[in-house]
């Protein structure tokens, strides 16, 4: 089993490291850090973490590739999804828009169909 790296990118996730997602934690708290991990993070995640299947992930690996959807989309779909696995849809939702509350998009972040 692949070891997950920690949100530096570079060790693997350990408390003691403070590069880790506490499954604990608040899903707010959640949320922020799965959206510090770098776009080229995601992808092991998806693998990893959640119940993607591979083809599902190199799909939308693709679809980030050609502009179809925005990276940031797809981090907070990811984000999304972890935490609900630990704190329910709902937790994860309000996760979702507290953060987009404090953090506006990007220019050319537009809102994309759910990846």
């Amino acid at each position: 089993m692949p070891i997950l790296v920690g949100l530096d990118g570079q060790r693997k996730m350990s408390k003691s490291l403070g590069n880790y997602v506490g499954i604990t934690q608040s899903p707010t708290e959640m949320f922020g850090r799965l959206m510090s991990i770098s776009d080229e993070m995601m992808w092991p995640y998806f693998d990893l973490v959640t119940d993607r299947t591979p083809d599902d992930v190199a799909a939308l690996a693709a679809q980030v590739k050609s502009g179809a959807i925005h990276p940031m989309d797809v981090k907070m779909s990811l984000a999304q999804e972890i935490i609900a696995g630990f704190h329910g849809a709902d937790a994860a939702a309000k996760a979702a828009a507290e953060f987009s509350a404090n953090f506006p998009r990007p220019r050319g972040a537009g809102r994309s169909a759910r990846a």
